[in-house]
């Protein structure tokens, strides 16, 4: 059984940072989830390092505008932590996955992902709402309390968002 442990500190030295996904919150509070229908699940934007990207934020960036259209402010984007991944069968363990934060600047048209060739709905909704969609048990609780946290930062109402809607 895969187990999921967060941690809102440094990432450990030898282990393998396998997938990089994030948080995005628009200006009105609300945070972007992947709505896959063809997979019965919530996911949020983000994939593997790709060797042209040059860090975390360059992987991110990119998995947001290639799975969900979306731009984000490159200067809002911030660590939140990170998961140890460990059970996982269909990849060798223990490895972290890295969560990032950021603002959404501009959504464009809903397109395929260039990897899978499927075209994800995207919900905006509560931070709260969100970690329940996700269905990650605590870790999506603790990491959906950090990203709420990050946006009321940076002046968001993460606290108080409108009503949930798909864009």
């Amino acid at each position: 059984m895969t187990e999921f442990e967060w941690h809102e500190g440094q990432v450990p030295a030898g282990l393998a940072v396998w997938q990089v996904h994030g948080w995005l919150a628009d200006q009105t509070g609300r945070f972007l989830l992947q709505d896959r229908v063809h997979e019965q699940k919530f996911l949020l934007p983000g994939g593997h390092c790709d060797s042209g990207d040059d860090g975390w934020t360059d992987t991110w960036l990119r998995e947001c505008r290639e799975e969900s259209q979306v731009r984000v402010v490159r200067e809002s984007v911030v660590y939140l932590g990170h998961q140890v991944v460990t059970g996982d069968p269909q990849a060798a363990g223990p490895y972290l996955q890295v969560r990032l934060f950021g603002v959404i600047e501009a959504v464009g048209a809903p397109a395929p992902d260039p990897d899978s060739g499927y075209t994800y709905r995207r919900l905006m909704t509560s931070a709260t709402l969100a970690a329940r969609l996700l269905a990650w048990g605590r870790p999506g609780e603790q990491q959906a309390r950090a990203a709420a946290l990050a946006g009321h930062r940076l002046g968001l109402p993460t606290n108080q968002p409108p009503a949930d809607s798909y864009v």
